[in-house]
């Protein structure tokens, strides 16, 4: 996964050749993120009691568009993300709390449509590995003790309008829906993988390089 996501870097910064007129962007974003929904990898029933989350993210990603001479190109994107969610929830027996954090390897892929002199439209799809994650304790009733809970990463989809401010700054709004990947370690037993609905709401602040 990772190897992956060092490719599309690499290949961000090869084919900004290719768009000489339409420049590479980079782009810093921040905001509000949820998740909940959460299924099991191999049993959608099974109900950790797991509370929804909240919290924020922020990141920096570089984007590069190819193919110029067109009001939409695609584009490819590298970059960091780091995200912070915690939640709490009381089933009327017991109480669950629960953090997720990791800082994550980004890459993305998809299109920028350019709607006129000021306004551009990003739709894109992202793959988030975690290289950087927080084991953090989650009581569970299912062993009657303390498990670990840890991110592994998110993939999903994003659509990013902007507003250019003038040929070098923009600024912006963006929404992330996808699925948030983590896992459960618990003692005497094998790793149990889960996904929760991710959705995040961003500013954005772009700088045309």
């Amino acid at each position: 996964m990772k190897k992956i996501l060092l490719t599309l870097a690499a290949s961000s910064v090869i084919t900004m050749a290719y768009a000489k007129g339409n420049p590479s962007t980079l782009m810093f974003q921040g905001g509000y993120s949820t998740i909940d929904n959460y299924k099991n990898s191999d049993d959608s029933s099974d109900n950790p009691n797991f509370p929804q989350l909240s919290g924020w993210n922020m990141g920096a990603m570089y984007m590069a568009p190819f193919i110029d001479n067109s009001n939409i190109h695609p584009v490819l994107g590298g970059g960091l993300s780091y995200n912070y969610t915690t939640g709490h929830k009381n089933n009327g027996i017991n109480s669950y709390d629960l953090t997720l954090s990791s800082l994550d390897l980004a890459g993305t892929a998809g299109l920028k449509f350019n709607v006129n002199d000021k306004f551009d439209l990003y739709t894109l799809v992202n793959l988030n590995v975690a290289a950087i994650t927080k084991q953090n304790e989650f009581y569970s009733y299912e062993y009657s003790g303390i498990v670990k809970i840890y991110s592994a990463g998110s993939f999903g989809f994003s659509i990013i309008p902007t507003y250019n401010i003038d040929d070098k700054y923009s600024i912006g709004f963006g929404y992330f829906l996808g699925k948030r990947v983590f896992v459960r370690k618990a003692d005497g037993v094998s790793d149990k993988t889960y996904t929760g609905t991710e959705q995040s709401f961003n500013v954005v602040f772009g700088i045309n390089i």
